[in-house]
C-alpha cells in the first residue's frame, strides 16, 4: 500500500518553524552579558590639579602643557591667581614624574625604566644607564606626557637642539622642582643658555666631544 502524499506545509507551520529557528536558547541568553562601560581612569596628580577648575574639561590622554595653556585662556586669571595656578601645576608635574619613574638615584630599575621609555638599548649597569641618559637630551614635559599620550619621546643630539625645541613649544619644566628630585636633577639641561655643540656631559662634568 502506498503511503498518502505528504501534506504541504501551510503558512502557519512555516512561520512557526521560522520563529523556532531564530529563537535563542535559554542557555545562550544566560551567557550573554550586558555591555559594560570601561572603568574610569585612575586619578593622577595632574587630573586632580585640573579637577580644581571645573570650567575646563580636562582630557587625561592629552598633553599636559598644551592643556594648561588652554586652561589659562579659559580662566583668565589675575596675576596672583595665575602664579598660584602655575605653582600647583608645576607641583603636579613633579609628583607625576616621581610616580612614573621613581626618585631613587641609586636604583638600577629606575634608570632602566627611563632608558626603556626613551627607547635606549637597555644597559646592564647603573653607570652605563646614567651615561646613556646623559647623552640623551630629552624634554622633561614629554617624558611626563608619554605615559598618557603614548607619543614617543624624541632624543636630541645636543642641548642646543633640545633648547630650541623647548623654547619653541614652551615645554619648560620648573628647574627648582627638578632640583628637589634626586633622579630629576640628572635630566636637567641648560635650556636658556645651552653649551657649545662640541661639549657633552660625562659623570656630571663637561668634556669635549670626540670629533
Amino acid at each position: 500500500m502506498s503511503s498518502p502524499p505528504a501534506t504541504p506545509p501551510t503558512e502557519h507551520t512555516v512561520g512557526r518553524k521560522r520563529a523556532h529557528s531564530v529563537e535563542e536558547s535559554p542557555l545562550r541568553r544566560k551567557k550573554r552579558k550586558p555591555s559594560e562601560s570601561p572603568p574610569p581612569p585612575e586619578p593622577t596628580h595632574l587630573s586632580q590639579f585640573f579637577a580644581a577648575y571645573p570650567k575646563y574639561e580636562y582630557d587625561p590622554s592629552g598633553p599636559a602643557s598644551q592643556q594648561f595653556q588652554q586652561l589659562r585662556r579659559v580662566c583668565k586669571w589675575s596675576k596672583v591667581d595665575a602664579a598660584e595656578a602655575c605653582a600647583g601645576y608645576n607641583r603636579a608635574l613633579g609628583l607625576t614624574f616621581s610616580q612614573a619613574y621613581g626618585d631613587d638615584v641609586d636604583s638600577l630599575e629606575n634608570w632602566q625604566r627611563l632608558c626603556r621609555t626613551v627607547e635606549i638599548p637597555m644597559p646592564d649597569s647603573l653607570e652605563e644607564c646614567q651615561f646613556a641618559i646623559e647623552d640623551a637630551h630629552i624634554n622633561l614635559i614629554d617624558l611626563v606626557d608619554v605615559n598618557t599620550t603614548g607619543a614617543p619621546v624624541h632624543r636630541f643630539a645636543t642641548e642646543a637642539q633640545l633648547s630650541a625645541y623647548t623654547m619653541r613649544t614652551g615645554k619648560i619644566f620648573p628647574r627648582d622642582l627638578a632640583y628637589k628630585g634626586q633622579l630629576l636633577r640628572h635630566l636637567l639641561r641648560r635650556i636658556f643658555h645651552p653649551p657649545a655643540e662640541n661639549l657633552m656631559r660625562r659623570g656630571g662634568y663637561w668634556v669635549q666631544r670626540n670629533p
